[in-house]
C-alpha cells in the first residue's frame, strides 16, 4: 500500500533527522571544548611567557653575523 510505503519513509528520514542532531550536538560540544581550551590559554598567557616565546623564535645564538 501507499500508506506502508509513506510510513516507512517518515520512519527513516525520522532516523535520518535524528542521526542529523546528534551529529551536530557532538560538533557543538566539540567546539565549546576547543573555546574553553582557548580561553584557559588565554587566561594563563602573561607578558613575560610572551617575551619569552619572542625570544626564543628570535634566537640566533652567540656568534655575531
Amino acid at each position: 500500500r501507499f500508506q506502508d510505503v509513506e510510513e516507512t519513509h517518515l520512519k527513516h528520514m525520522k532516523e535520518f533527522l535524528n542521526t542529523y542532531a546528534d551529529a551536530l550536538q557532538s560538533n557543538h560540544e566539540q567546539v565549546g571544548q576547543v573555546h574553553i581550551d582557548f580561553k584557559r590559554q588565554c587566561l594563563d598567557m602573561t607578558v613575560e611567557k610572551l617575551l619569552e616565546q619572542f625570544v626564543q623564535s628570535k634566537y640566533t645564538g652567540f656568534d655575531r653575523p
